[in-house]
């Protein structure tokens, strides 16, 4: 570098590896899951712990499943939304997201919460659709 110039920094793409799949369980198989698939592992862990569940983290989790079977108003609806935004955002590979969230109307299976997040990370955007009831957990949709 010639003298009198300022040293240049060379900024790096995080990389946030590859794991074995662990929603809503670890795979006993070992399936390994990298990119939005682990992120999207890793947020739904986080909605469905409850808070402080997590001793290292222990400000950290809302578990929805909390939510369910109440009277959802429009100010509770939006609590959950700013819950599942502060809990996406608490992963180090999110810049951005925006949610929106979607209670079902009672019914013999119960109530459900479904979540729709889209969002940016380093590497780009991301997708996240996760449902949940009293009986089930599932991702529906991670890209």
């Amino acid at each position: 570098m010639p003298p009198g110039h300022p040293p240049v920094a060379v900024l790096q793409q995080a990389s946030y590896g590859t794991d074995i799949s662990s929603y809503p369980d670890y795979d006993p198989l070992g399936t390994l899951v990298s990119g939005n698939v682990a992120l999207a592992q890793r947020v739904a862990r986080r909605l469905t712990n409850p808070r402080g569940a997590w001793f290292w983290a222990p400000n950290e989790c809302t578990d929805l499943r909390a939510y369910l079977n109440d009277i959802i108003t429009p100010d509770r609806q939006s609590s959950i939304k700013s819950d599942v935004e502060r809990e996406t955002l608490h992963e180090e590979q999110v810049q951005s997201v925006s949610v929106e969230v979607t209670i079902s109307d009672f019914s013999m299976a119960g109530q459900s919460i479904t979540i729709s997040a889209m969002g940016s990370t380093r590497d780009g955007p991301f997708n996240f659709v996760m449902s949940v009831s009293q009986v089930t957990l599932a991702i529906l949709q991670a890209g």
